[in-house]
């Protein structure tokens, strides 16, 4: 039922946002009554807790099997792809997207968990140190170069999804060079010239 709850409650999300989420949105969905949802979680904020902390375990799975895959293979793809796992998050599902990195009013239960912020970029950071130690990545301080990749990409799709909307094409376009200027940070020092 629990699962039930927080899928009802997914698909609330993504239709109506979070300020369109209640609990009787939910209960509806489920087809229960309202004050049954309680029984399950303790209030609203609980249900979001619970909807972010289910995301955030299937994006660690992503991350555990991108890490896999780069001990064995190209480390430095495995970086593009993480990336780009962003950018494919906040199309198809935008809202959730939202919720994981966007704080809404004065609600605690929208801010961003640290933790899970702070194992993403762990998951950046390992990738990063594989990169270096195979000579695809210049030599940084791992965890700081994936604060800095992570904040290139994650920072514009916040603007743009958030701040200022643009068109399809632009939005494409912006992607594009996010993700180039990342691997470009990751790969080439300033002695290159950016050449």
């Amino acid at each position: 039922m629990r699962e039930r709850i927080l899928d009802a409650a997914l698909t609330v999300l993504q239709q109506e946002g979070p300020e369109g989420m209640s609990i009787r949105k939910i209960a509806e969905r489920v087809n229960v009554s309202h004050m049954s949802l309680y029984s399950y979680f303790d209030n609203q904020a609980a249900i979001i807790k619970a909807l972010r902390e289910r995301g955030f375990e299937q994006m660690q799975a992503l991350c555990d099997a991108s890490l896999r895959r780069a001990q064995s293979g190209d480390a430095l793809t495995q970086v593009r792809e993480s990336l780009n796992q962003f950018i494919e998050l906040s199309h198809t599902h935008p809202r959730l997207y939202q919720l994981a990195w966007r704080r809404w009013a004065d609600d605690s239960s929208f801010r961003v968990n640290s933790q899970n912020l702070a194992k993403v970029l762990k998951h950046f950071s390992e990738l990063i140190q594989l990169c270096v130690e195979r000579g695809q990545c210049i030599e940084r301080e791992p965890t700081l170069a994936a604060v800095m990749a992570f904040s290139i990409v994650n920072g514009t799709l916040i603007l743009y999804h958030n701040v200022a909307p643009i068109s399809q094409t632009d939005r494409a376009q912006l992607e594009t060079e996010t993700i180039e200027a990342a691997i470009t940070y990751l790969t080439r020092s300033e002695q290159d010239g950016g050449d």
